[in-house]
């Protein structure tokens, strides 16, 4: 196989990807095709076969026989056949599995890390402090943001959460009761 027939094919997969909004491990998942294999068509270096086509083309309700010929344009409606909403109802639950989960997983991934590898959660800690703490490393998250996390990694059972007298920055502890989050 040439190189440059394998990029073509290689792009279609990716196309083909980008279109139902899955990573390669979802994209694996739905079709039963190892990451392996798929990330050596996706980079030119093996062939896909009308095998593995025809297997994609099952999961997809799409042709196999469509996504070697290049001139067949790939159809957006690929994401509303009812096996790729069936996947997106069962898996909804594993973000790795998507597209649209990216930047959450960085940044969840960051702050699982700050709580894993540093000793700044063994100590009751508000919202605004590990947003500071975020600050100082460079990185910028929302309120809201770091509080759908922390409440991630409570419900993971990574921190554990208890109700406290909210104390602003200035150290004033205000009637408010907000989450606190800790390591045990």
């Amino acid at each position: 196989m040439g190189n440059h027939e394998g990029n073509i094919i290689g792009n279609r997969i990716q196309l083909i990807m980008e279109i139902l909004g899955l990573e390669v491990s979802g994209f694996e998942m739905l079709t039963s095709v190892s990451s392996s294999h798929l990330y050596a068509i996706l980079n030119g270096n093996r062939r896909l076969t009308m095998e593995v086509a025809n297997q994609i083309g099952e999961k997809i309700g799409f042709d196999g026989w469509k996504i070697l010929h290049v001139n067949y344009e790939i159809p957006l409606s690929i994401r509303q056949n009812s096996n790729i909403l069936r996947f997106y109802k069962e898996y909804s639950s594993v973000p790795d599995y998507f597209i649209d989960t990216r930047d959450e997983r960085k940044k969840s991934y960051f702050v699982k890390q700050l709580v894993i590898s540093s000793n700044f959660f063994n100590e009751e800690r508000y919202v605004w402090e590990v947003k500071n703490k975020t600050k100082e490393a460079n990185r910028k998250f929302t309120s809201k943001e770091l509080s759908q996390i922390l409440k991630s990694l409570y419900e993971n059972k990574f921190l554990n959460r208890q109700k406290r007298q909210y104390r602003n920055k200035k150290g004033a502890v205000l009637e408010r009761l907000v989450w606190v989050y800790y390591k045990d």
